[in-house]
């Protein structure tokens, strides 16, 4: 059985139910947001924000005022800026979160990777060099060094 879901003057989106209803709603959350955030929250509420992937929901959290303004948010911008290719950007909110936690060797990763999008070999070599040396000897990064260390070589050669 086919159901219905409809607000105001918007066409009814068919679905069968359940999981399809979700993702139509959802869809529909989407196109909402892109074109009128507040008549998008009105209608939908905060329920459907946590729906949303994590570049997108980091944006609408900052835009809206009720996330932190750490390290993690100014990584996660900076991932959501790689997801546009807005790679001036991302170095930007990946050079701030290290700023904000020089721990942060995600952060460093993805500046490196950034920068030699961007153009910037030298720089990107600087930050390969910066993470490897912070890197080496922890064993969560382990399975990586060598393929940094491969990467790096050919960006000196």
């Amino acid at each position: 059985m086919n159901e219905a879901i409809s607000k105001g003057n918007e066409r009814p989106i068919e679905t069968t139910g359940g999981e399809e209803m979700f993702r139509a709603t959802v869809d529909a959350f989407r196109r909402n947001l892109q074109t009128n955030r507040d008549q998008a929250l009105d209608r939908y509420g905060m329920t459907l924000y946590h729906s949303l992937p994590l570049d997108r929901r980091t944006v609408l959290g900052r835009e809206l005022g009720f996330l932190k303004d750490d390290a993690i948010t100014r990584y996660n911008l900076g991932i959501a800026a790689v997801s546009e290719e807005n790679w001036t950007k991302a170095i930007e909110y990946f050079q701030k979160s290290l700023e904000l936690d020089s721990d942060l060797n995600e952060a460093l990763y993805n500046l490196a990777l950034a920068k030699e999008k961007n153009g910037d070999v030298p720089g990107a070599v600087d930050s390969f060099r910066m993470l490897l040396s912070h890197v080496r000897d922890n064993e969560k990064w382990a399975e990586d060094v060598e393929s940094i260390e491969s990467h790096l070589q050919e960006l000196e050669a």
